[in-house]
């Protein structure tokens, strides 16, 4: 659960520095924020909607990690694998496919087929997990492209 917190703790901290930092100027914030309002509360909603999706990504692979654990404690106590894999607790969690790529071994790696058969399992969850943190990467430029867009606009206000 520490680890948990730490997580937390390291996803909010952006967005806690610019937080503060809006409080501190908190006039010259809101003269930018009426000047250009449809702009500034779109690039806030990007950057609350980012921060929000990346939480509840390191919410989703928490709980993958604990129903991961919870496989292997199960399996460790000595329940049977095969019924292990079957048990609705694991059902809907993208370790599942990995869980019974093993399940299928029976714990034990006897052959080349089964160890890369568990690999490609592991690889196909990696490629996944990297596939939802593309996201919150383009949210990031998308900001950034945002920002500029605002800074020209007040640009050619200012001439």
């Amino acid at each position: 659960m520490k680890t948990l917190r730490k997580y937390y703790l390291l996803a909010m901290i952006p967005s806690l520095v610019l937080l503060a930092g809006g409080i501190l100027f908190k006039d010259f914030v809101l003269h930018a924020i009426h000047i250009n309002p449809v702009l500034n509360l779109f690039i806030i909603g990007v950057a609350v909607f980012g921060v929000a999706l990346i939480i509840y990504d390191i919410y989703k692979v928490n709980w993958e990690y604990n129903k991961l654990k919870l496989f292997y404690a199960r399996a460790s106590a000595g329940e049977s694998l095969e019924d292990l894999v079957l048990d609705p607790t694991f059902e809907g969690t993208e370790i599942a496919k990995v869980l019974v790529s093993v399940a299928n071994t029976k714990g034990r790696l006897t052959t080349r087929i089964e160890q890369e058969t568990i690999e490609r399992s592991l690889a196909e969850l990696h490629t996944h997990l990297e596939a939802r943190m593309e996201f919150p990467q383009y949210l990031t430029g998308f900001m950034i492209a945002l920002g500029l867009l605002g800074t020209f606009i007040g640009l050619l206000e200012t001439l």
